[in-house]
């Protein structure tokens, strides 16, 4: 299962350098520098990461912060794309979508009679939501 996720994650890691660029730096200096963040068109106050890089780990880690126990990949997912909203007004809403969707994790993908332990009917899926690119 973690192969999997990685190679989701990997994906839209990739989309958001793309989109963003590559900032060499993970971690900015003390004082929050222009170069390394910029303001959150959602919540005004805010900083967010500029560089796609450094935003997609942000989008990870806020969407871990937000997801239920247990989480299923559609969970995850939903919960990065939630943080996106959070974080930036949901600027990478497409990319994210997009993304997921090339790894079968589209908007109709579904597991039936899954456990939390796995087990059940995987269903791919491809497409992006209709209205959200």
């Amino acid at each position: 299962i973690g192969e999997v996720w990685a190679e989701m994650l990997f994906t839209l890691a990739e989309a958001l350098i793309e989109k963003h660029g590559f900032e060499s730096n993970l971690f900015p200096n003390d004082e929050p520098s222009s170069d390394f963040f910029k303001q959150s068109s959602k919540t005004g106050e805010r900083i967010v990461p500029r560089r796609g890089n450094t935003l997609f780990f942000q989008l990870v880690l806020d969407g871990i912060k937000i997801q239920r126990c247990r989480p299923t990949f559609m969970n995850a997912r939903d919960s990065i794309i939630e943080a996106d909203e959070v974080l930036t007004g949901g600027e990478n809403k497409c990319v994210i979508w997009k993304s997921f969707a090339k790894r079968g994790l589209g908007k109709s993908a579904s597991v039936v009679g899954g456990t939390p332990w796995g087990g059940g009917i995987r269903k791919e899926d491809y497409s992006v939501p209709v209205g959200v690119c």
